[in-house]
């Protein structure tokens, strides 16, 4: 029945014209949308072969209203398995699968900074849950460099996995600590161009609302995050890094340095 009904879906998204009504756009309130549109986009209409992060499993519970429906991946992870289905995987630590095994990856690791042994951390205390909602539900990194690391390794891994031609679905959020801001998106960007892989795409979830931490402060520092990207990498050895901006910032470098200019007609 599951089957069926991914096959129904995607059926209905097949038209013949595109406007604006069935344009796939990199926007959306629904998360569950943006990983049916990279499938439709980027996986052949396919559903994912792994899940490296896959937690309670939230991406694929199929609810009464959804109008979308993800099939759960073959491969599930994750560093803190909510269900026995689920292997376990510790940092900087190999996943469990052979170089170039699987097509497709989907990949939602922690953007809150804040240390475990605080007690906005603390799960055994109903008060301290209210304390730092964000923080209990998704963990945390602490330090600050734990985060940046691990999202390092887990790029280089998915990257080893991934076969030629392969994606890698990756959700991520910048995130304020200490009055710092962390641009983690942009860090993926650069960790999956670093080890060799290509952005093809970038989608952006919206909230209409969002937990305020400080509700009695009288004056922001930073903006609220109301957005979070889903970016879209592949992996194509041949030409991967013919465009890759790290390639082009350092002929950038390079030609402004030697007085390379261009005529302008």
């Amino acid at each position: 029945m599951i089957k069926k009904n991914f096959d129904k879906i995607m059926d209905m998204t097949k038209e013949e014209k595109i406007n604006n009504s069935n344009v796939i756009k990199n926007i959306s309130y629904d998360q569950k949308e943006i990983l049916f549109n990279v499938m439709k986009l980027y996986n052949n209409g396919e559903p994912f072969d792994c899940d490296i992060t896959a937690s309670s499993l939230k991406f694929y519970e199929q609810k009464k209203n959804d109008k979308y429906f993800i099939p759960e991946p073959k491969y599930l992870f994750d560093v803190y398995p909510q269900f026995d289905k689920i292997q376990k995987i510790t940092p900087f630590n190999k996943i469990p699968l052979e170089d170039g095994s699987i097509k497709s990856i989907v990949v939602d690791l922690p953007f809150v900074i804040c240390p475990k042994t605080c007690a906005s951390m603390k799960r055994d205390n109903k008060e301290n849950k209210k304390s730092c909602i964000i923080a209990n539900r998704f963990s945390s990194w602490y330090p600050y460099m734990e985060g940046y690391e691990n999202m390092y390794w887990w790029m280089n891994e998915c990257n080893r996995v991934l076969a030629d031609g392969g994606i890698i679905c990756w959700k991520m959020q910048d995130t304020i600590s200490a009055s710092i801001y962390h641009s983690f998106i942009e860090f993926c960007k650069i960790c999956g161009q670093d080890v060799g892989l290509y952005l093809i795409d970038e989608f952006f979830l919206e909230a209409k609302s969002r937990l305020i931490s400080a509700p009695k402060m009288k004056q922001q520092q930073h903006s609220r995050k109301y957005t979070s990207s889903f970016i879209v990498l592949k992996k194509d050895i041949k030409n991967g890094n013919k465009y890759s901006p790290l390639k082009i910032l350092e002929q950038c470098k390079k030609n402004v340095f030697e007085g390379k200019t261009y005529e302008f007609k």
